[in-house]
């Protein structure tokens, strides 16, 4: 279902700053992206919101259209972070993890009172 628009000026600007923030070549696919969302119309909006050229959202959506195609359809096997690793600390008896306080229904930073 297309998004509906013109979006909230507030919504806007986010969008053109993270549009700014981008390099280059991630600025057509991100304007692709979003043109996408809302259907017919959405290539001159967001070219207007986001000050750009209709061309590079087309270029984005098929730079997307190519990745799309290169690239695996699945999750990657490797994983960022060691599995197990905090439970490795425990068992050593870490400092920062082996003996913390039990969270209340305050949370870990409220203070208790004394009894």
């Amino acid at each position: 279902m297309p998004a509906t628009f013109p979006y909230p000026s507030e919504v806007e600007a986010t969008m053109r700053t993270l549009y700014l923030s981008l390099r280059e070549n991630d600025r057509g696919r991100y304007a692709a992206v979003e043109a996408d969302r809302l259907g017919h119309g959405g290539d001159a909006y967001v070219a207007s919101v986001l000050d750009c050229d209709p061309e590079t959202i087309r270029r984005g959506r098929d730079e997307l259209a190519r990745l799309r195609s290169e690239l695996p359809d699945t999750a990657p096997d490797e994983r960022v972070r060691k599995k197990g690793a905090a439970g490795e600390q425990r068992r050593r008896g870490h400092p920062r993890t082996s003996a913390r306080p039990p969270r209340g229904p305050g949370g870990p930073h409220r203070r208790r009172p004394d009894a």
